[in-house]
């Protein structure tokens, strides 16, 4: 093929591209989600890694199609968010920039750019994904259902391993599980698909086949979620469909049938997952070891949050002397006194040690007008897109709660599920604040 053939078969297919640019970019976010749920890597910097690169894929993709970022444009037309969030952006970027004027070691001050990096392009791959979903808020279905059935993906390559080899050590396997680079990462996906095919369920006004199909994924998520012990997820997705069933309850919306269907399915999840039970971390008997009725042996608050509280105070302590500006992205791990993990397994805490009061405070404030404009906006949607905002709106709603004991705001992969749910509320919010 010739210079000209080749330039010539370039320009073909971006005009092709060109035609159709809301279709092709959603095919590629479709893949582009599906990928980063799967690319979980040997630890976490790899994970992030590979994530910010699928991200910018799908943003230079979303640029090369010469598409507008509505969302930004929208979204500053209010004053207030406007002014909170440049200022978050200043709080954060002085966060960043005093640790070159400070001892940090070369280490450090790497993963911390790393991280910030990682974060403003996590920005800028939400505001690229809300002006596609502005565009066409069907794609969210698509983005939605691959959550849950991504799970299905783990689960035969865990029992797959697990069949094939006749001892597995319950430290490795939890620490270094197949696609996943520790097993507490796979709940966070776990407990999305669960809330998304509870939820499905719930609302399904399909066949009998229907009701039965979804009544299945609902009840392999929640088995799984359960058999990998995670005790805050498990609570997350019964309040969350807990709390939605009171709501449809309360509008007439309720299918009692199918609130038959969860609660059946649900119980029969937890048998199937006790009855998989071979490590000491699975299933229910983990909860019930902490609680003080488990033994004879007093239990004290350290030991019932799995050492969260000891976590939580020194990372407090620790960031004293720094209060207002915390101590940068990633400072957590460069505390002295840090003993356990990588961040402080709790949403408010990560916020004050990494970006201060004031990054901390700001991001909350904007977060809380967030959560108030997704309600709002869900509660007088119609038809099929209340569906959508619902869905995305537990998922969302789970996973925050999550963030009480977990690192569901620090990890790529549970911030690319929260980006999702919250580009198609935001979507729905600026749509209707236009009109």
């Amino acid at each position: 093929m010739t210079n000209s053939n080749r330039l010539t078969a370039v320009l073909d297919k971006k005009a092709l591209l060109l035609n159709d640019p809301v279709k092709t970019l959603g095919t590629a976010i479709s893949f582009v989600i599906f990928s980063i749920l799967m690319s979980d890597g040997v630890n976490l910097s790899l994970t992030s890694f590979n994530i910010a690169v699928f991200e910018l894929i799908f943003v230079v993709l979303f640029l090369f199609l010469n598409q507008r970022l509505i969302s930004l444009t929208l979204l500053f037309n209010n004053a207030i968010i406007k002014a909170l969030f440049m200022l978050w952006l200043v709080s954060t970027g002085l966060s960043y920039v005093k640790l070159f004027l400070s001892d940090a070691t070369s280490l450090q001050l790497s993963l911390a750019t790393n991280r910030y990096l990682y974060t403003l392009l996590h920005i800028v791959f939400g505001l690229c994904l809300t002006s596609l979903l502005y565009r066409k808020e069907a794609i969210a279905e698509t983005l939605l259902g691959i959550i849950p059935l991504s799970l299905i993906i783990f689960m035969m390559v865990f029992a797959v391993t697990i069949w094939t080899f006749d001892y597995l050590d319950p430290f490795i396997f939890f620490n270094f599980p197949p696609l996943s680079s520790h097993m507490r990462y796979v709940g966070y996906l776990a407990t999305a698909g669960s809330i998304i095919a509870g939820y499905q369920l719930i609302v399904s006004k399909y066949s009998s086949q229907k009701t039965l199909l979804f009544a299945l994924l609902w009840l392999a998520n929640f088995a799984f979620l359960i058999w990998l012990g995670g005790r805050t997820a498990i609570g997350s997705v019964v309040l969350v469909l807990f709390i939605y069933l009171c709501y449809a309850w309360h509008k007439n919306r309720l299918f009692k049938a199918n609130a038959a269907w969860l609660a059946f399915t649900g119980i029969l999840a937890i048998i199937v997952a006790q009855s998989l039970t071979i490590f000491p971390w699975n299933g229910l008997g983990r909860l019930f070891d902490k609680l003080p009725f488990a033994s004879n042996d007093s239990i004290g608050i350290s030991e019932f949050s799995s050492g969260r509280w000891e976590i939580w105070k020194f990372a407090l302590d620790g960031t004293a002397d720094s209060i207002w500006l915390g101590l940068g992205p990633h400072g957590y791990i460069f505390i002295p006194e840090r003993f356990f993990g990588v961040q402080p397994h709790n949403l408010f805490i990560q916020l004050i040690v990494e970006w201060g009061l004031v990054g901390a405070s700001l991001f909350l404030t904007l977060l809380g007008l967030f959560l108030y404009n997704s309600i709002k906006v869900t509660v007088s949607s119609v038809n099929a897109q209340t569906k959508r905002l619902e869905c995305a709106l537990l998922v969302f709603m789970g996973l925050t709660i999550h963030s009480l004991t977990d690192g569901t705001y620090f990890h790529s992969q549970p911030i690319v599920i929260l980006i999702v749910c919250g580009s198609i509320l935001a979507a729905a919010i600026l749509k209707e604040k236009r009109q």
